[in-house]
């Protein structure tokens, strides 16, 4: 998995690099707000919030293309577990750093900013952290785990020039979530 994440991240940047001297790009931060569904849902907050940094290229008049590197948090769920009369109790809580390229598609057709449709391509770094509590006779502890998953995201989206929003699906192996982002560009190089 670390050579697929080298191999990745190379690509991106000699991506960047050979389309860099081709125009103006843009540059801007989102906010996130996501609904998780799936088996992820059975231990996570139904809402997770997050930050992107967001890096847009237009390669033409209608395709553009994209990188985003982020973090999220789910938040958790306390779980309770109960044999021969004891109870114990499990917190989970989910975090992810996500890595991600796409291209973007502008509908109206005259490159000015509108309606557009895509999709992103990369992986999420999960991390999963649990908090038990001890029974009598028995201490409880934490462990913290982590997987670096595939992701794929489609996307439809609208941009004023500044101002972007979208809407998309995160598809990973184990979770998936909804999610819609709020955010600003700014230009940035030629």
């Amino acid at each position: 998995m670390k050579k697929l994440i080298l191999v990745f991240t190379v690509l991106s940047f000699f991506a960047v690099q050979s389309v860099s001297a081709q125009g103006a790009m843009r540059i801007g931060a989102e906010g996130n707000v996501v609904l998780p569904f799936g088996d992820i849902s059975d231990f996570t907050s139904p809402v997770g919030f997050g930050a992107t940094a967001l890096f847009i290229y237009p390669f033409n008049e209608n395709i553009s293309f994209s990188g985003r590197v982020g973090w999220m948090t789910l938040g958790g769920e306390d779980l309770e577990n109960s044999f021969l009369g004891q109870t114990s109790t499990q917190e989970y809580s989910l975090s992810a750093i996500q890595f991600q390229d796409g291209v973007r598609y502008l509908l109206n057709g005259t490159g000015e900013p509108g309606l557009y449709v895509g999709g992103e391509v990369g992986f999420h770094i999960l991390s999963i952290d649990t908090e038990s509590s001890g029974v009598s006779g028995f201490e409880g502890g934490s462990t913290s785990s982590s997987e670096t998953e595939f992701t794929i995201a489609p996307m439809v989206g609208f941009s004023l020039e500044a101002l972007d929003m979208s809407a998309f699906i995160n598809l990973l192996n184990d979770a998936t979530w909804f999610g819609i982002r709020v955010g600003w560009t700014m230009p940035f190089g030629n």
